[in-house]
């Protein structure tokens, strides 16, 4: 019934459809460029993550070989103290590969845990020390990154 009264085939009528299509590509192509960036940012982000995550669980393998080392030498002869520290320093290694593990995940806790691991690691000289800073510049890189403008109101509309 619509056909019959609008005639599409007048060349009012198609001039008037062309120009709201080209309007719709217009803005379907400037909401594809917002996704694209949104998704680059995302990208971006998540690999910082994934590098800081890596960074503590190999700061987490270097501290139970370490922790292993001292089980040797403290076995061959030692007080019972000396024992305890070394219990102590294998539940933070493995706590600090946890950590890691949830750092990938992008759980909140797991980042300041990193970090506060991540200082205490620096006592393991050269090893732990060099692993540690590397960690903590992309677990900082991470606190730093911030989404565009034009990405955090996309996410409030999803």
């Amino acid at each position: 019934m619509v056909n019959q009264l609008v005639d599409f085939e007048s060349p009012k009528n198609k001039d008037f459809i062309e120009n709201n299509n080209d309007e719709k590509n217009v803005n379907n192509n400037s909401e594809k460029q917002v996704i694209n960036n949104t998704v680059e940012s995302v990208d971006k982000r998540m690999l910082n993550i994934e590098k800081a995550g890596l960074g503590v669980k190999i700061l987490g393998v270097a501290n139970i070989i370490y922790s292993i080392i001292l089980t040797c030498a403290v076995s061959s002869g030692g007080d019972w103290q000396d024992g305890l520290i070394v219990l102590v320093i294998i539940f933070l290694s493995i706590f600090t590969y946890i950590t890691g593990s949830k750092i990938k995940k992008n759980i909140h806790w797991a980042k300041k845990t990193g970090i506060a691991l991540c200082i205490i690691s620096f006592a393991n000289f050269p090893v732990g020390f060099v692993i540690s800073i590397i960690s903590l510049y992309y677990l900082a890189r991470i606190r730093t990154d911030k989404l565009d403008k034009d990405t955090e109101s996309i996410e409030h509309e999803i």
